[in-house]
């Protein structure tokens, strides 16, 4: 289950970041955005519905640590 689940956070990350990839170029293409959004909500849909369900198995998830990165260096930030 928790295999599964860093497995959409992963693809989640990726979409994410094909989004902001395709948003910087000077002519978007909107079918690709509009079909990369609706499979990041459709993503995130399946997220929350099995982080409730492990919720309900393994009781309460940790939250995340919430960790900064600075976009120029790629170093963390506290």
């Amino acid at each position: 289950m928790k295999s599964r689940l860093f497995s959409l956070f992963y693809k989640l990350a990726k979409i994410q970041t094909a989004i902001d990839a395709e948003q910087q170029r000077p002519r978007p293409d909107w079918v690709r955005l509009l079909r990369l959004k609706r499979l990041r909500l459709v993503m995130k849909d399946t997220l929350a519905r099995l982080a409730g369900s492990a919720q309900w198995m393994m009781g309460p998830m940790p939250a995340p640590a919430l960790i900064r990165i600075d976009r120029r260096t790629r170093r963390r930030l506290r």
